[in-house]
C-alpha cells in the first residue's frame, strides 16, 4: 500500500485504493527486483474464487488480500490443521466444572513434548463440560509450571487425549525475526521439564474434534506436521536435558 509520499503526478495518497495502486505503478515501473504487488479487480465472489483456485490452490501463493469498495481488507487463506495431544487444562471461574483452556503439544522424534501453546476456541458449554470429566480423571503433578494468557496456571494431565485444532496461520518466527523457543517435556509419572527448544506460536487455534481415533505416538501427533506451514529449526534434534546449578535464593 502507499502510506506516505508519492510521485509528481500524485504526490499524496489519494483515498481509494485504485488511486493509490496506479502510483505505486508508477514508482516501481521497469523495477526487476522490487514491483509492486499483482493487483486485479474482481467483479465479485465468483471472480475472487477463481482467483483464490488459481494463485493459492494453484501454489503461487499463500492466501489473497481482498480489498472492498468501502476500504476493508480481508486476507484469505486456508486454514492449517494440527493433530496434537492435551497436555494440561484451566477451568472457568464462574464454572470451575468447565475447561477454560488447554495447553497442547506435539511429540518430537526422540519421544518429547514441544509445546504449540494454548487454545480457548473449545465449542459450547456442554463441550467445555465433557472435556473437564474426561481431563480431570487424568491429573498429574508438575515439575514445571505454565500459565494461561489469562494468567491462570494449567493443571497438568496424562497425555491420553488428541484434539484436531484449526488455526487461521502458524509462526516459527517472532515480530524481531529471531525463532520462537518453546518449552520441550518429558512425561514419566510426572512432568520435567527438558529445555527450550525452537518451536512455533499458533494463531487463532480452535478445537475442531477430539480424535478418539488417534492415539498419543510419535506418528499420529508428530511434530513434523509442523513443517508442512513453516520451517523449524532443530525440530528433529535429540533434546537432552540440561543440568543446570542450583539457583540460590537471594
Amino acid at each position: 500500500d502507499l502510506v506516505q509520499g508519492g510521485d509528481a503526478t500524485t504526490p499524496h495518497p489519494t483515498d481509494d485504493y485504485a488511486g493509490r495502486y496506479e502510483t505505486l505503478e508508477r514508482l516501481f515501473d521497469g523495477g526487476k527486483r522490487c514491483k509492486a504487488v499483482k493487483t486485479e479487480v474482481c467483479s465479485g465472489p465468483d471472480d475472487v474464487k477463481a482467483r483464490y483456485e488459481a494463485w493459492v490452490d494453484g501454489g503461487k501463493a499463500e492466501g489473497l488480500v481482498a480489498r472492498d469498495g468501502s476500504g476493508r481488507i480481508y486476507k484469505v487463506k486456508p486454514k492449517f490443521n494440527l493433530d496434537v495431544a492435551i497436555i494440561g487444562f484451566t477451568e472457568r471461574t464462574e464454572d470451575p466444572g468447565q475447561v477454560r483452556s488447554i495447553l497442547v503439544g506435539v511429540m518430537r522424534e526422540d519421544g518429547y513434548f514441544q509445546l504449540v501453546g494454548g487454545c480457548g476456541n473449545l465449542g459450547s458449554d456442554e463441550d467445555r463440560k465433557t472435556l473437564h470429566t474426561r481431563l480431570s480423571s487424568h491429573v498429574v503433578e508438575s515439575n514445571f509450571r505454565f500459565a494461561s494468557g489469562a494468567g491462570a496456571v494449567y493443571r497438568f494431565v496424562q497425555p491420553k487425549v488428541v484434539v484436531e485444532v484449526a488455526m487461521t496461520d502458524i509462526q516459527s518466527d517472532n515480530a524481531a525475526g529471531a525463532p520462537i523457543r518453546q518449552p520441550v517435556l518429558k512425561f514419566g509419572a510426572v512432568w520435567d521439564p527438558v529445555m527450550p527448544m525452537p518451536g512455533v506460536s499458533l494463531l487463532h487455534p480452535a478445537v475442531v474434534r477430539i480424535r478418539d481415533d488417534k492415539s498419543v505416538n510419535s506418528t499420529d501427533i508428530r511434530a513434523s506436521q509442523i513443517e508442512e506451514r513453516c520451517y523449524v529449526g532443530a525440530l528433529a534434534d535429540k533434546t537432552e536435558k540440561q543440568d543446570l546449578p542450583v539457583s540460590e535464593v537471594l
